[in-house]
Protein backbone atom coordinates (compact mmCIF):
# COMPACT_ATOMS: atom_id res chain seq x y z
CA UNK A 1 0.00 0.00 0.00
CA UNK A 2 2.55 2.40 0.57
CA UNK A 3 4.10 2.37 -2.81
CA UNK A 4 0.48 3.15 -4.00
CA UNK A 5 0.36 5.97 -1.63
CA UNK A 6 3.54 7.47 -2.85
CA UNK A 7 2.82 7.02 -6.70
CA UNK A 8 -0.61 9.07 -5.82
CA UNK A 9 1.53 11.76 -4.11
CA UNK A 10 3.83 12.05 -6.68
CA UNK A 11 0.75 12.18 -9.29
CA UNK A 12 -0.72 14.78 -7.29
CA UNK A 13 2.48 16.95 -7.07
CA UNK A 14 3.00 16.41 -10.93
CA UNK A 15 6.35 14.82 -10.49
CA UNK A 16 7.60 11.53 -12.10
CA UNK A 17 11.10 11.78 -9.60
CA UNK A 18 11.50 12.55 -6.27
CA UNK A 19 14.57 12.86 -4.56
CA UNK A 20 14.59 13.51 -0.04
CA UNK A 21 17.23 15.58 1.10
CA UNK A 22 18.49 14.10 4.28
CA UNK A 23 20.27 15.51 6.55
CA UNK A 24 20.88 14.21 9.95
CA UNK A 25 18.74 11.59 9.46
CA UNK A 26 15.54 13.89 8.79
CA UNK A 27 14.24 14.54 5.63
CA UNK A 28 14.83 18.37 5.46
CA UNK A 29 13.48 18.58 2.32
CA UNK A 30 12.72 17.68 -1.34
CA UNK A 31 13.39 17.50 -4.87
CA UNK A 32 10.51 16.81 -7.53
CA UNK A 33 11.55 16.65 -11.15
CA UNK A 34 8.96 15.63 -14.01
CA UNK A 35 10.60 15.62 -17.50
CA UNK A 36 8.90 18.04 -20.48
CA UNK A 37 6.49 15.55 -21.89
CA UNK A 38 8.43 15.46 -25.48
CA UNK A 39 11.25 14.11 -23.76
CA UNK A 40 10.07 10.92 -22.69
CA UNK A 41 11.64 10.72 -19.11
CA UNK A 42 15.15 10.45 -17.68
CA UNK A 43 17.77 8.36 -18.57
CA UNK A 44 19.84 6.57 -16.34
CA UNK A 45 22.89 8.37 -16.91
CA UNK A 46 20.63 11.38 -16.12
CA UNK A 47 18.90 9.99 -12.87
CA UNK A 48 22.44 8.97 -11.67
CA UNK A 49 23.75 12.58 -12.11
CA UNK A 50 20.58 13.90 -10.23
CA UNK A 51 21.46 12.01 -7.25
CA UNK A 52 24.77 13.11 -7.51
CA UNK A 53 23.36 16.89 -7.40
CA UNK A 54 20.79 15.47 -5.18
CA UNK A 55 23.83 13.98 -2.40
CA UNK A 56 25.96 17.93 -2.80
CA UNK A 57 22.71 19.69 -2.16
CA UNK A 58 22.37 17.50 1.35
CA UNK A 59 26.15 18.10 1.82
CA UNK A 60 25.86 21.31 1.96
CA UNK A 61 22.61 21.38 3.97
CA UNK A 62 24.95 19.32 6.56
CA UNK A 63 27.59 21.67 6.82
CA UNK A 64 25.20 24.72 7.02
CA UNK A 65 23.72 23.08 10.37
Amino acid sequence: WRTELSMSILKQMHSEICFPLWSDKVVAGWINLSPDPWSGGFSRDEIRSLQRVVNLAANSLETIR
